[in-house]
């Protein structure tokens, strides 16, 4: 269900099943979703932009085709830690949903959020919806956990391999644009390596999808042309 390290879009619609499969508890996986969707068109635009400057760059180490090695290097092992986060997501909402045994949890499954995601879906079961700061706890615990155990190490081995200084610099700044967010306002990196600002990043995001409206953050996902394509073939 994963696809490939470049399905991103793929990505996107099993992330919004796994939102879905929740009730709408587990925002990681929309919001996850939406990234998921920029994260498609923003690569191919920086790989258009690396291309240019790797032809002009004379400064940097290597030739054209070292250049955009390091460039494709570093971008496909995000689209790999993507993968990977949406396995981990997937995983651990089913594992609590199916009610397993938490005797079966094994070392890479945080069993503290197995149990919150039981006791808002057993709330949610009972006629007690998850109010907005009970997901954003939920949202944070996985987020924080998802970046100890897939994200940090693996974008810091990737910035650290990347050896072409000004390419390098300008991925250190990403801009990020979801389509839920208001017309003029982006979430801009200063380091993307740095872990605090991730999830600060993260947090804001959060907090502009609950001032939206879950229902609008679901809909402006599946109403995108990227997502609209995979779920009418499938």
């Amino acid at each position: 269900m994963a696809g490939p390290p470049d399905g991103l879009c793929k990505r996107a619609v099993q992330y919004h099943h796994i939102y879905r499969a929740s009730g709408g508890i587990f925002c990681f996986a929309l919001i996850a979703a939406h990234g998921a969707v920029w994260a498609q068109w923003y690569l191919k635009i920086a790989r258009i932009g690396a291309i240019i400057l790797a032809l002009l760059d004379r400064r940097a180490p290597g030739n054209y085709p070292t250049r955009m090695a390091h460039f494709d290097a570093y971008t496909g092992a995000l689209k790999d830690i993507n993968r990977r986060v949406m396995i981990k997501a997937y995983t651990i909402l089913h594992f609590a949903k199916d009610g397993m045994d938490d005797s079966a949890l094994v070392d890479d499954l945080p069993s503290e959020i197995v149990i919150e995601i039981r006791r808002l879906l057993a709330r949610q079961m009972s006629g007690h919806p998850a109010t907005n700061a009970e997901k954003r706890v939920l949202y944070e615990a996985f987020f924080r956990w998802e970046q100890d155990n897939a994200v940090g190490p693996s974008v810091e081995a990737a910035m650290a391999a990347f050896d072409w200084p000004l390419v390098r610099g300008l991925c250190l700044r990403p801009w990020v644009w979801f389509s839920y967010f208001r017309a003029g306002r982006s979430l801009n990196f200063k380091d993307f390596t740095s872990a605090e600002e991730r999830v600060e990043k993260a947090l804001a995001a959060f907090d502009m999808a609950a001032l939206r409206g879950w229902n609008k953050v679901d809909r402006s996902l599946r109403l995108n042309p990227f997502v609209r394509r995979l779920t009418t073939a499938q």
